[in-house]
């Protein structure tokens, strides 16, 4: 029970403090005697310093981040423009510095595309792996907003050829007619730009965290330049060759995360 009514509302002002998300380390004035800060009791004299050192459970600064993601992508460009939305799955281990972000992504999209035909496939080659540079804002909490860059190394499917017969070799990317129509697999480097927003109260025990992520791409790919296909009625496989090995697309992604602090 306190009865001196300056101390008492220098203390509702001091708990106010304490209640805000607080930056480690913190220096408190108090008023000599004894206290207990997380169960250890600490005495401080009159005029006198007394430093005490937490321990930082992953709740405190959660430094350390896991995000799993799912949700859905679409890619826009001539070469890629019979493919379909896909599901997206990713996965992300982040470390906070200050306010700047970095990480390792990695995510996997395949690709449903329409054949020729009008015939529906799947392209399951759309793994994805590269690193991620952010930056949080401040004056936030509870809410995490995080805009950032990322690069990705990996392999899109289901990206349409068009051959012309040639010896010893089909022709692909040249000025010619058609005569076979190929779902090739490239190689991409995918550039993209991100906003991640997340309900995150770092100042309670869970390190659970729940958000949206919105992203758009460049994508820019390449195709082998020699490569075997196999052809969709099973009857044997053809060589083909690629001229224009180089294409490019246009990427965005929606997706729900869930955060969890190391």
């Amino acid at each position: 029970m306190i009865f001196d009514a300056d101390l008492k509302a220098w203390l509702a002002a001091a708990l106010a403090r304490l209640e805000a998300p607080v930056t480690l380390p913190l220096r408190l004035a108090l008023p000599a005697g004894a206290y207990a800060i997380n169960g250890v009791v600490l005495t401080v004299p009159g005029g006198g310093l007394v430093e005490h050192r937490v321990e930082v459970r992953g709740q405190a600064l959660q430094l350390t981040q896991l995000e799993l993601g799912l949700g859905g992508s679409a890619v826009f460009g001539s070469t890629v423009q019979h493919q379909l939305p896909a599901p997206s799955i990713r996965a992300a281990l982040t470390r906070r510095l200050g306010a700047a972000v970095l990480g390792v992504v990695g995510s996997w999209n395949p690709r449903p595309y329409t054949r020729a035909d009008g015939t529906i496939a799947v392209a399951v080659e759309g793994l994805e792996g590269g690193v991620l540079v952010a930056a949080e804002l401040p004056d936030t909490q509870p809410l995490v907003v995080r805009p950032g860059l990322t690069w990705r190394y990996g392999r899109i499917g289901g990206v349409a050829l068009d051959c012309g017969r040639g010896e010893p070799r089909f022709k692909c990317g040249e000025q010619q007619p058609t005569e076979l129509l190929l779902y090739a697999v490239g190689a991409t480097h995918t550039l993209g730009g991100e906003l991640f927003v997340a309900y995150h109260d770092r100042t309670r025990r869970s390190g659970l965290g729940v958000g949206i992520r919105l992203g758009g791409d460049l994508v820019l790919g390449t195709h082998p330049e020699t490569a075997t296909a196999d052809l969709s009625n099973g009857i044997g496989t053809v060589d083909y060759r690629v001229y224009q090995r180089g294409f490019s697309a246009l990427g965005l992604a929606a997706m729900l995360d869930v955060t969890y602090a190391l």
